[in-house]
């Protein structure tokens, strides 16, 4: 969670509004930058949680019990038939939702569509993981592009009769607005701020990537500058199924990729968000990316295939084609595919197929298996609309961190799955380095991505890893007083509780060794929205233990004022010492500036160079005997003193906007 640059690296983005159209114009520069993630998964409260999950090849399926089901309306004489799957994919604390952080009222939040709800919040999370602070206006040319499943959580209020008057106009209108698909990314745009293009996208389990391939192509027609593209599936109430063996659902819950034992999919939940820019804007912004999306295809099967409902591999292989050339890569460089593979037998050997003959275009893939594939489904089920969404946050993350998960519950290849010993791909298993020792991968690391959904509509995206060495593009230099030894950490909320649990998280990540405390401090700082429930420390950048320990001792004040005003104090003598002001002075230019001022105007007064009497570089023992030199001038402390404060004061006065 870091940015580099400077604020005036976001400022002249958000001015310079044609910046992209006329990159684009001049370079034909088309590549994405992924900058920022958000999600909710089964078994994961956000994209950390879930990473972890993929490592350990964990399968997040849920046991359900009779209680539970009753509860949620299930009947015993359906739970209790021998075919009925007691199990799930759920996201957890669903029904959780602080409705007046968004300012939305009790009876608006009741009816909202769960999937809108947390949507919301993973936007939010999403976009401030990017560094741009929502509703202040750095990406108000951000477009929204998602996605969302049947709203089941309204068919289930109907049922159980909680809303009093469904048939009322007025009642019906706001139900529509609060549940109703079409409302998911505006929705998000309204309470962001963000004031690009809007829009829902609906192709079934595709949804989610055709939204990320929309926003890209939006981006490069210079519609908008950054977008969030996601999809949010939750099923309610999730709790379970009743097994039809002429259905696609999995006998025992579990979901088996390509494997021997493949019976099925489970359908789960899924949340996620991801935020784009355009990769040459990102570089300069000095924006942290996680990967690159060089292109990306969408298209249909038309009506040559078995039926509406039927996967077909020449489609799937005609959009696999489209986006090589559109990423404008051989497929020999790419060596990891997440596959679509919901572990049906019929459908997975489909997806080879298909994947094969988009290789086979190319005479460079005559290498056998150097092409990993992988599925998401064994972990988290299939997620639907968000599935292809999903999918690309696991590929990111493993691009990111240079490693390949695990396939989960893969440990045979099924017959059926027409994967040879010729062939370009196997199924990875363990986890493991992308690259092993000794083993040559064409870099850089290059993955596809690709979401089949009912209907025929198919998309893939191809993924590049994310690597300043590799480019052409210049990254603009960050300066040296955003590198400073002390920092300030900040944070606010919207409630003290609210700042209590940030805090402890902050705590947390500032503890680990690897986080580097000053990108931290400037995120914090100008990245993110401020509210009126306030905390701050100052740390070192090379003691993480003493900013853990400080933000977990930090005590909130039981009293909070909104926008509270600003008072400059100037203490007396007696807090002075050499080299007072020494760090602000070398590393800020307003505080210098305005430092010197002083001294030029006080010299003829005093007669000395104030900062010869304050500076001092020598020992510890001469600088002993300097202080109490300095100490030994009236004339000199309390000028010097004054000085510092004056300083300090107008760049406090810059930095926070002070009137």
């Amino acid at each position: 969670q870091h940015l580099g640059g400077s604020p005036a690296g976001k400022e002249q983005d958000v001015a310079e509004n044609s910046r992209g159209a006329q990159r684009r114009n001049n370079k034909g520069e088309s590549k994405i930058a992924v900058i920022g993630l958000g999600g909710r998964f089964p078994g994961a409260m956000d994209v950390g949680e879930f990473w972890e999950n993929l490592k350990a090849g964990h399968d997040s399926l849920r046991r359900f019990t009779p209680a539970e089901l009753e509860t949620s309306g299930v009947p015993a004489n359906v739970y209790n038939h021998p075919d009925y799957v007691l199990a799930g994919q759920v996201c957890d604390d669903v029904d959780k939702f602080d409705a007046a952080f968004w300012g939305i009222g009790k009876l608006e939040a009741e009816i909202m569509d769960p999937q809108h709800r947390v949507f919301m919040e993973v936007a939010w999370h999403a976009i401030e993981d990017s560094g741009y602070p929502p509703r202040t206006g750095t990406q108000s040319r951000c477009g929204v592009f998602a996605a969302c499943g049947i709203d089941g959580y309204l068919v289930h209020h109907l049922n159980g009769g909680a809303l009093k008057h469904p048939m009322d106009p007025g009642s019906l209108f706001l139900t529509e607005v609060a549940s109703e698909k079409d409302y998911i990314a505006t929705r998000v745009a309204y309470a962001l701020d963000l004031k690009g293009p809007s829009i829902v996208i609906q192709s079934a389990c595709s949804s989610g990537l055709v939204a990320i391939a929309q926003a890209a192509q939006s981006m490069a027609s210079n519609a908008c500058d950054m977008a969030i593209a996601g999809a949010s599936s939750l099923t309610f109430p999730n709790t379970g199924f009743l097994f039809d063996e002429n259905l696609v659902y999995s006998r025992d819950g579990h979901v088996r990729p390509f494997d021997r034992g493949a019976n099925g999919t489970t359908f789960g939940d899924s949340v996620g968000a991801v935020v784009l820019k355009m990769l040459e804007d990102s570089v300069e912004d000095n924006d942290r990316i996680y990967a690159v999306l060089c292109g990306s295809a969408v298209t249909n099967d038309g009506a040559v295939k078995a039926g509406y409902t039927a996967p077909a591999a020449a489609g799937q292989s005609a959009a696999i084609v489209a986006a090589h050339q559109a990423a404008q890569v051989d497929p020999r460089d790419i060596s990891y595919v997440e596959c679509h593979a919901t572990a049906t037998n019929i459908g997975d050997a489909i997806e080879v197929r298909g994947l094969t003959d988009a290789f086979s275009k190319s005479t460079s893939t005559r290498d056998p298996q150097f092409c990993a594939l992988g599925s998401v489904k064994g972990n988290i089920g299939h997620a639907n609309c968000a599935a292809g969404l999903t999918g690309l946050v696991k590929t990111v993350l493993c691009l990111h961190h240079r490693q390949l998960v695990p396939t989960a519950h893969f440990s045979q290849l099924s017959d059926k799955i027409p994967i040879r010993s010729n062939s370009p791909f196997y199924v990875h298993k363990g986890l493991t380095s992308w690259v092993p020792d000794g083993q040559q991968v064409r870099a850089p690391l290059r993955a596809g991505v690709s979401s089949f959904g009912i209907g025929g509509t198919n998309a893939h995206a191809i993924l590049q890893e994310w690597s300043p060495e590799d480019t052409t593009l210049k990254l603009r230099e960050t300066t040296s007083r955003f590198r400073r030894s002390i920092q300030v950490l900040t944070l606010s909320a919207k409630s003290v509780q609210s700042l209590s649990d940030q805090l402890l998280r902050l705590a947390d990540f500032a503890g680990n060794p690897v986080t580097d405390l000053a990108d931290t401090a400037y995120t914090l700082q100008l990245g993110r929205e401020e509210f009126a429930h306030r905390a701050a420390i100052v740390c070192n950048i090379d003691d993480h233990k003493s900013a853990e320990d400080a933000l977990r001792k930090y005590t909130i004040g039981s009293k909070s004022k909104a926008n509270p005003g600003v008072v400059l104090c100037f203490p007396g003598q007696g807090s002075q010492y050499i080299n007072m002001g020494r760090g602000l002075y070398d590393t800020e230019e307003t505080y210098r500036k305005h430092f010197d001022a002083c001294v030029e105007l006080l010299e003829p007064i005093v007669g000395v160079d104030i900062r010869a009497e304050l500076f001092f570089d020598g020992d510890e023992i001469q600088k002993q005997a300097k202080s109490l030199s300095f100490s030994s001038k009236p004339e000199v402390v309390q000028t010097s003193i004054f000085t510092v404060e004056y300083a300090l004061a107008k760049l406090l006065i810059e930095k926070l906007g002070i009137q």
